[in-house]
Order: C-alpha cells, then structure tokens, then sequence
C-alpha cells in the first residue's frame, strides 16, 4: 500500500510540474490573440479548450476569464459554451 501511496504522489508532483510550465505558455497565447485582437474563433476555441484544461488546478483562471469576455464579443454563443464548461470544470474546488 505504501508502494502505490509513493507512486500516485510521484505522479501526482509530476502533474503539478507539467501544469506549473504549461501555464505561462498558455499564458502568452492569450496575451498574444488579445493584443492582435484576433477573431479567429477556431483559434480561441482551440486555446479555450487548453484552458479548460488547467483551470481546475488552479491555473490561468484569470488568463480563462480574460479571454472569455474577449470571444463575448466576437461570438456570444461560443462563449456561453464555454462559460457553462468553466462552470462544469470549477465546481469542485
């Protein structure tokens, strides 16, 4: 039992690290389509979907929400969607 409790703890620090660089990549991404003011929908969607990702574990919350009332302006139907899977994703913490 120790073994396993070892190596979900391993993995679980592992998950943290890759989320903990990810971040700031994803980061740029929407400073990037929110300083060209991009309207490629399937671009922001694309990066959305990489949000949804790391938002649970606390990550680029803002960098999500940023983002979200940027594609509000371009597409409201896309960003109601996405606001119902933040919603989705967010409940639990």
């Amino acid at each position: 039992m120790k073994k396993l409790i070892n190596k979900l703890r391993s993995i679980h620090e592992n998950q943290q690290e890759l989320l903990e660089q990810q971040a700031p990549l994803l980061q740029k991404r929407v400073n990037k389509i929110l300083e060209q003011r991009s309207t490629d929908i399937r671009r922001i969607d694309h990066l959305m979907d990489d949000l949804l990702i790391v938002v649970p574990h606390g990550y680029c919350v803002e960098d999500f929400k940023r983002l979200y009332r940027y594609l509000k302006t371009l597409d409201t139907k896309a960003a109601d969607f996405y606001a119902e899977a933040f919603k989705e994703v967010t409940k639990n913490i």
